[in-house]
């Protein structure tokens, strides 16, 4: 049943030759403060075509409370939500140093997501403590989403000399797990090449253009910093589900992210990381935000 919820995605069309494979992580273990709460993980594994521009990709994410272990989940504190979905989409070129995708997902929010089994399962791995609030998760619910999104770089010291540049983007998304808009902004500084800059999850689509994100054969390099406002009316991870009743906190209409990160790449390989530090989610969240630590490997080939 959990399986059958992702194959009308991933046969929604036949696949060819493929031509690059991104894979995304985001955990806040990453980050300094090294707690296991609010988003505390999200991993996309993504294949994408140059010469279709079609891009497949599965996904999930994990939300935790501040005190994962308490039983049930404190008044005011997030709930336990995982979120596992497949999404298909299409890539744009739309001109010089603009690009533009579309994506739909299709996924289920509660236990079938298997939010409990990635995480409890990779802390029975390595060592580290299980929580028990997982029985006080959201309950199954089928979610469905589309986002739409364009960015564009701006060449800041000419195509000649390619050291600095600012690549902008806007998404919006509409559906039962999100539903907003999202600005942002990326300055890149280094050994660049045509690309798109680092994306997180949350924000932006799966699509990257990897056929202008790699150029083969040179080694390259750049610092980044990442700002971008979210606009989100409907969260599913404060708001609870959208069909029915469940537990929920008031979320932030508006929420802010800064993230600073490195990338390398050589011979159509990048690695790039970044750390982003988000405001508060939802009003009763502690502290005055959250952090998370982001990686990305992709290949071209």
């Amino acid at each position: 049943m959990r399986s059958a919820l992702l194959l009308p995605l991933l046969l929604a069309a036949p696949v060819p030759a493929a031509t690059a494979w991104m894979i995304l992580e985001e955990n806040d273990k990453f980050s300094d403060d090294n707690l296991d709460r609010y988003y505390t993980q999200g991993m996309r594994i993504c294949w994408m075509d140059t010469e279709s521009l079609r891009h497949f990709s599965i996904g999930q994410e994990i939300h935790t409370p501040s005190r994962p272990s308490v039983v049930p989940t404190p008044p005011g504190d997030l709930p336990f939500s995982g979120y596992l979905y497949a999404t298909v989409g299409r890539g744009y070129r739309l001109g010089p140093g603009t690009i533009g995708s579309m994506e739909f997902a299709l996924g289920v929010v509660g236990p079938s997501a298997l939010g409990e089994e990635f995480q409890n399962g990779f802390h029975e791995l390595v060592g580290s403590q299980t929580y028990s609030g997982w029985e006080d998760q959201l309950q199954d619910e089928p979610v469905g989403n589309a986002r739409a999104e364009i960015r564009h770089r701006f060449d800041l010291d000419g195509p000649d000399l390619r050291r600095w540049d600012l690549v902008t983007r806007a998404s919006a998304q509409l559906g039962t797990a999100r539903a907003g808009l999202t600005l942002g902004a990326q300055l890149r500084w280094g050994v660049l090449d045509e690309g798109w800059g680092h994306g997180f999850i949350r924000q932006t689509t799966a699509w990257v253009d990897p056929l202008t994100s790699q150029d083969k054969g040179a080694l390259g390099w750049c610092w980044f910093a990442d700002g971008s406002i979210e606009v989100q009316p409907r969260e599913y991870s404060t708001e609870g589900l959208y069909f029915r009743g469940s537990y929920s906190v008031d979320g932030r209409p508006i929420v802010g992210q800064l993230a600073l990160g490195i990338l390398t790449r050589l011979e159509g390989f990048s690695l790039s990381f970044a750390m982003a530090f988000r405001t508060k989610d939802f009003d009763t969240q502690d502290g005055s935000g959250h952090s998370y630590g982001s990686l990305r490997l992709l290949f071209a080939y």
